[in-house]
C-alpha cells in the first residue's frame, strides 16, 4: 500500500478499505491515529480486529483518555486504557456534568482516578456538584507529574467547600495551571499543593469571596483569572503587601460586581496585563491612567467577547476591557474610554473585520498615523456608522491571515465609511488580500499597494 492510495483525510474510511492489508507505511501512523477518534476506532464494529489490535499498540490509546459516559463499554474501555499505559504519563479527561448512575462513578471512576494519580499530567474533571466530596477524597494522593488541573462543579447557584487542605496528599511539585469553577477557596486552608502554582482561574455562578492569602500562599503565580457574578475581598486583608508584582503579571476580572475593590487594592501599576469589564468605569479611570506616552488601540473578538485594548508603546503595558459581543453594533464606549486626554495619544488603532464599526465610538484621533483592520476566514469589512477624524493618518492596513478576494467598490465603500478625507494620499495596504478588478474607483485620496506601511 502507498500513500497515493492511502487517504489520510478520512483515516476510518480508508482502515476499512484497505482492512486486509498488514503493512501501513511507517510514515501515515501517527497522521492516521492523530485524526481519528480512538474510541470510534476500537469501538466501531466496522474495523476489522487487525487494525483494533494495532490501535491498541499506539500512544494514542493511552496517551489521552477520555470519560464521557458511565455505560459498562464504556468503564471497561476506560480502566483498559488506563492500564495500557501501565506508568507511563498519560492525559485524562472525566466529562460527566449529569451521573445517571452514582455508584459506578463513586466504585470505579473516582478509584481508577486514584490509582493513576501517580502518572497523570493533565487532569480535566467535570461532574455534578453533589458529589464534590467524593471527588476530592478521590484526589487525596499524591500526584508527581501533574501540571495542570480544571475542576468543574456543575450547579448554577451552589458552590463546594470541600476541597481539602490536602489536596494530592501535598505533594504536586510540577502543578502550574488550575481552573476550578464552584469550589470554593478559604484563606485557613488552601491547599498546600497549590502553593507553586503559575496560572489561577478562580470561577463561580454565585456571589463569592476571594481570600487575598492566596498572593502570599502562591508567590510564583504570574497569571489570576477570576470570573463570576460577584466577588469581594474579606475586609481584613492588607491585599498590596501579600503580592510580589515581581511575578503577577496578567490579572483577568471579569466580574459582574465588585471588581473595583480588587484593583483599588492591588499594586496594578506594577502588573503589567489588566482585564476588566467594560462597564466598570472607576477600575477603567484607575488603570488607564498607568499607561505612558503614545498608545496603541485594538479592537478585536474572541468567540464569546469583544475586548478593547490599549497599549503603552513606551512600556508594553495593557489594559483590556471586556465588551458584550454586541458592543460593535452599538458603537457606542462609556466616556472614560473615549476622553480627550487619552485619545489624543492613540498612534495606531486596530480592529477586527467585525469590530470595525466600534471604531465610530472614538470620533476623532487627532495624532492617529496608522489604521489596521484583519479580516479572518469567512469575515467581510463592516462599515462604521459614522467615519474617523484622522487628520494625521499616514497607512491603512488591510489584511488577512487567510487569501481573501475584495471588490474595488467594497473597498472604496469602507474606507470612506471608516475615514474623513484627509490633506494628502493615504498608504493603503492590503497583505494577504486580492482585489477583484482595478483599484480606480478609490480616485485619488489613497495609493493602493501590496507592500508594508513603513
Amino acid at each position: 500500500m502507498t500513500a497515493a492510495k492511502f487517504n489520510v483525510r478520512i483515516p476510518l474510511l480508508a482502515m476499512n478499505r484497505h482492512q486486509c492489508a498488514k503493512a501501513l507505511p511507517v510514515e501515515l501512523m501517527s497522521m492516521v491515529f492523530d485524526g481519528l477518534s480512538i474510541e470510534e476506532l476500537i469501538i466501531t464494529s466496522l474495523v476489522c480486529t487487525f487494525w483494533r489490535a494495532v490501535a491498541v499498540r499506539h500512544q494514542t490509546y493511552w496517551r489521552d483518555i477520555r470519560l464521557a459516559s458511565l455505560s459498562t463499554s464504556a468503564l471497561d474501555f476506560f480502566e483498559a486504557r488506563l492500564k495500557a499505559g501501565s506508568t507511563r504519563t498519560t492525559c485524562v479527561r472525566v466529562d460527566i456534568p449529569v451521573v445517571e448512575s452514582p455508584a459506578r462513578l463513586r466504585s470505579v471512576v473516582l478509584p481508577a482516578l486514584s490509582r493513576n494519580l501517580h502518572r497523570i499530567d493533565k487532569l480535566y474533571l467535570e461532574t455534578d456538584i453533589v458529589f464534590d466530596a467524593d471527588l476530592f477524597s478521590a484526589l487525596q494522593h499524591p500526584a508527581p507529574r501533574l501540571d495542570t488541573l480544571d475542576v468543574v462543579l456543575c450547579h448554577e447557584t451552589q458552590s463546594s467547600g470541600a476541597l481539602p487542605v490536602n489536596l494530592f496528599d501535598c505533594q504536586a511539585p510540577n502543578l502550574r495551571t488550575v481552573r476550578i469553577l464552584n469550589a470554593q477557596l478559604f484563606a485557613d486552608r488552601l491547599p498546600h499543593a497549590f502553593s507553586p502554582i503559575t496560572d489561577l482561574s478562580y470561577c463561580f455562578n454565585q456571589a463569592q469571596s476571594f481570600p487575598t492569602a492566596l498572593f502570599a500562599h502562591c508567590q510564583h503565580l504570574q497569571s489570576l483569572t477570576i470570573y463570576g457574578r460577584y466577588c469581594s475581598l474579606s475586609p481584613e486583608d492588607h491585599l498590596e503587601s501579600t503580592i510580589d508584582a515581581r511575578h503577577l503579571s496578567s490579572i483577568d476580572i471579569s466580574v459582574f460586581a465588585g471588581s473595583f475593590d480588587f484593583v483599588r487594592c492591588m499594586p496594578c501599576v506594577n502588573i503589567s496585563r489588566i482585564t476588566v469589564t467594560i462597564n466598570d468605569e472607576q477600575s477603567a479611570q484607575l488603570l488607564l491612567e498607568h499607561l505612558r506616552g503614545p498608545l496603541e488601540v485594538e479592537l478585536y473578538r474572541t468567540p464569546h467577547n469583544v475586548y478593547v485594548r490599549y497599549t503603552s508603546r513606551d512600556t508594553g503595558m495593557q489594559r483590556a476591557f471586556v465588551c458584550l459581543p454586541d458592543q460593535p453594533a452599538v458603537a457606542y464606549l462609556p466616556p472614560v474610554y473615549t476622553s480627550s486626554a487619552l485619545v489624543s495619544r492613540v498612534h495606531t488603532i486596530r480592529s477586527s473585520g467585525s469590530c470595525a464599526p466600534l471604531l465610530s465610538a472614538f470620533d476623532a484621533l487627532q495624532s492617529c498615523t496608522r489604521l489596521a483592520v484583519s479580516i479572518a476566514e469567512d469575515e467581510s469589512l463592516h462599515l462604521p456608522p459614522r467615519p474617523l477624524a484622522l487628520p494625521a493618518l499616514e497607512c491603512v492596513e488591510i489584511s488577512s491571515a487567510s487569501t481573501a478576494l475584495i471588490r474595488p467598490f467594497d473597498l472604496s465603500s469602507f474606507l470612506a465609511a471608516a475615514v474623513l478625507p484627509v490633506s494628502r494620499a493615504v498608504h493603503v495596504a492590503l497583505l494577504g488580500i486580492k482585489l477583484d478588478g482595478e483599484p480606480i474607483t478609490l480616485g485619488d485620496r489613497f495609493i493602493v499597494s501590496q507592500a508594508r506601511c513603513p
